[in-house]
């Protein structure tokens, strides 16, 4: 009984040697690492966000790691990754630089690769691709291949058997930002000229709406499809 009385007091004296021990040191201005790396932390988060923009995708990911808040980032793409982080270029942010942003904030951001900044640098515009083939629209469009969308419709102003695009959206010549969204519509014809019965509705009326943030909208009156 006394053996363990004795190891008792053994144990509470070692707990309160430490306890003032580490009293001491945070007296004397001693800090830990994980203490020192929390209040860098905070003094950068003090100066608010960097502006990411123009960075890689690696030094945007490093600079917010540093503030210790949680980061992502995405393509134009819905189903876009980066394999190379030093070619991945930032071109928008989540929050303005300057924004002071708690332990827990969160920052997002979006990127291009450089296939793609080169193919927005050169097509400051809208081209002109109604009346393309659908594989050579395809091809065209390789290099942004994740920001456009497709759908089919049909109609009699397409040759039969033909595949060709219709409409776009935004109309052709009309400015295209960095990243900005491109919807196609592919016209396809089903009435064979040498069958007595016909498949095609003849509706020729395309509308497409890609709504405010989609970067405009396009509509073709139904009695020229190109206008």
């Amino acid at each position: 009984m006394a053996r363990s009385n004795s190891k008792s007091a053994g144990c509470l004296t070692l707990v309160v040697i430490l306890l003032v021990v580490g009293g001491c040191m945070r007296l004397f201005g001693y800090e830990t690492e994980s203490e020192k790396a929390a209040a860098a932390a905070e003094a950068i988060r003090a100066k608010g966000l960097p502006d990411l923009r123009g960075k890689t995708l690696a030094e945007a990911e490093n600079a917010i790691r540093a503030m210790d808040i949680s980061f992502d980032d995405e393509g134009i793409g819905s189903f876009d990754s980066c394999d190379d982080k030093t070619d991945c270029i930032v071109f928008r942010m989540s929050l303005k630089p300057g924004t002071v942003v708690g332990r827990y904030g969160k920052v997002t951001v979006t990127w291009t690769t450089s296939e793609e900044r080169a193919w927005y640098g050169k097509w400051k515009k809208m081209p002109k691709v109604i009346g393309w083939s659908e594989e050579k629209a395809e091809r065209f469009f390789t290099p942004v291949e994740t920001a456009v969308e497709s759908e089919s419709r049909e109609s009699k102003r397409v040759a039969y058997g033909k595949d060709v695009v219709i409409a776009t959206s935004p109309k052709a010549g009309a400015p295209l930002r960095l990243g900005q969204k491109i919807r196609v519509v592919i016209g396809y014809n089903l009435d064979d000229p040498n069958s007595s019965t016909g498949t095609g509705n003849g509706n020729t009326d395309v509308d497409v709406d890609l709504g405010n943030g989609g970067g405009g909208e396009s509509r073709f009156c139904s009695r020229r499809w190109w206008c």
